[in-house]
Order: structure tokens, then C-alpha cells, then sequence
């Protein structure tokens, strides 16, 4: 798991669930660690992004409060993007 804070926002860069962990609710019990600190941390919300074709995991996000606010496209290099949809969870 990786995070950092920019400006009002937590944003959650990488939330790996081991396939056999996965449906134990294990995915709900770092969310709500993670608000913990981000609402310690007086932060409004929580951002993520997520391959538009992860559709399993966006459903998961969906379930645990958070919305998709909308397509990104990034330019990582020689010639490859990343094609994401942007998801947030407000704390306030």
C-alpha cells in the first residue's frame, strides 16, 4: 500500500488484496484504516485511480463508498498510457 497527501486529499496509489484474502473483507478494514488517518490528517477525501477494464475491483471500490468521477488518460512514456477512471471517497 502506498499513499500520499495532496492539498485536501489522501490519494491511494496502490491497494494490492492477495487473491485468497480477497471477500474476507480484508479490502473494508484497510479503507476504513486509511480514512482513520486521512480524517486525523483533517483531509476532505481520498482519491484513487483504477484501469477502466478492472471492473471487479471498481465494483469493490463502488461498495466501499467510493465514486467514479470520471475518465483519465496519462502519458507514461515510449509510447504507453494509462487509461483509468479517477475514484474518490469524501470524508466530510
Amino acid at each position: 500500500m502506498l499513499s500520499f497527501q495532496k492539498k485536501d486529499t489522501l490519494f491511494l496509489s496502490k491497494l494490492y488484496i492477495q487473491k485468497t484474502m480477497r471477500g474476507k473483507g480484508v479490502a473494508r478494514k484497510i479503507i476504513n484504516f486509511i480514512k482513520n488517518i486521512a480524517i486525523s490528517m483533517n483531509l476532505g477525501k481520498i482519491n484513487l485511480t483504477i484501469n477502466k477494464n478492472n471492473k471487479s475491483t471498481i465494483i469493490v471500490y463502488e461498495k466501499l463508498g467510493f465514486a467514479n468521477t470520471g475518465p483519465t488518460i496519462q502519458d507514461i512514456g515510449i509510447g504507453f498510457i494509462m487509461d483509468d477512471y479517477k475514484m474518490e471517497l469524501n470524508l466530510l
